[in-house]
């Protein structure tokens, strides 16, 4: 039975060396053994096509896998970069939302300054209309403020004989003022009016001082009361001789003995140590020891 020993070997072999058997199957046929040979070749075919088969699963297999893979790995890395673009995305939204409110804050800040801006031209506007204001009262008001100067000193000097020497250093004062470049307008003009104020004051009140007066070259202590600037009397300390400045002469003159009393009484109204009633005194001009003219005064 050669030839089932050669099935048996063949089939034991054939599976793990198909070639072999391959050639076996060809020495059988030329032993012209053709039901051996197309036995073995339909073995031969089976086992090759097992191993074909298996192959080509075995490469199926890898190529599916390997694409599979390679997708897997492409949607890994896709899901990476899609999260970092996420984190990206987040960060440059908030981003924009600070820069959004940033602007809104340089928005209203600008809107802001430009209010600031347009009151500050107006303002300038206003202040350069003051400036040329301020020249033309300037212009206009030096002149107004040296001729006032000049009549107060006029008045001073032509006005009954008191307080001679504070008067005149206070007029002095503010004429050094008024030439003053350093002082502005306002200035000058509130320092004026305070001396009109002054001496419209001593228009209005009654004085009663001690005062020397120079009589027949003597100096002599004497009450003197000065009425406003309508009169201004003196009288001896004892009461008994009474004195009236004249304006015509400029020198003081005698009032007649019968006003001593009302003089006196002027006086003690002056100094408040009696009520303010109703008096006759000289005023007017002086012949001697008589009146021209009498007046009334409180």
């Amino acid at each position: 039975m050669p030839s089932l020993i050669i099935t048996t070997t063949t089939t034991a072999v054939f599976r793990s060396r198909p070639f072999t058997i391959l050639l076996l199957a060809i020495y059988q046929l030329l032993e012209l053994n053709l039901k051996l040979f197309f036995m073995n070749i339909f073995v031969c075919f089976g086992v090759v096509a097992g191993t074909v088969t298996y192959a080509w699963c075995t490469d199926f297999s890898t190529k599916v896998q390997q694409p599979l893979h390679q997708t897997l790995q492409v949607q890994q890395q896709s899901q990476k970069q899609a999260d970092k673009w996420d984190v990206q995305r987040r960060k440059m939204v908030a981003e924009l939302e600070s820069l959004q409110q940033q602007q809104q804050q340089l928005t209203t800040k600008k809107n802001r300054l430009e209010d600031k801006n347009n009151t500050y031209r107006k303002n300038i506007v206003e202040l350069k209309r003051a400036i040329d204001e301020s020249k033309r009262l300037t212009a206009e008001m030096k002149p107004f403020l040296d001729q006032t100067l000049e009549l107060l000193q006029s008045q001073v000097e032509q006005d009954i004989p008191f307080l001679k020497q504070e008067r005149q250093q206070r007029l002095q004062h503010l004429k050094v003022a008024l030439a003053d470049e350093k002082l502005s307008m306002g200035e000058k003009f509130r320092r004026l009016m305070e001396a009109l104020r002054v001496e419209i004051e001593y228009g209005r009140n009654i004085e009663v001082i001690q005062h020397t007066i120079a009589i027949d070259g003597r100096d002599i202590l004497m009450n003197q009361l000065r009425l406003g600037r309508l009169a201004l009397f003196a009288q001896s300390l004892d009461g008994k001789h009474s004195l009236i400045y004249e304006m015509a002469t400029q020198s003081w003159q005698s009032v007649a003995s019968k006003y001593n009393h009302e003089i006196g009484l002027a006086m003690e109204m002056g100094l408040k140590h009696r009520p303010v009633d109703l008096l006759t005194l000289p005023i007017g001009r002086v012949s001697g020891d008589s009146l021209a003219g009498g007046a009334v005064t409180r």
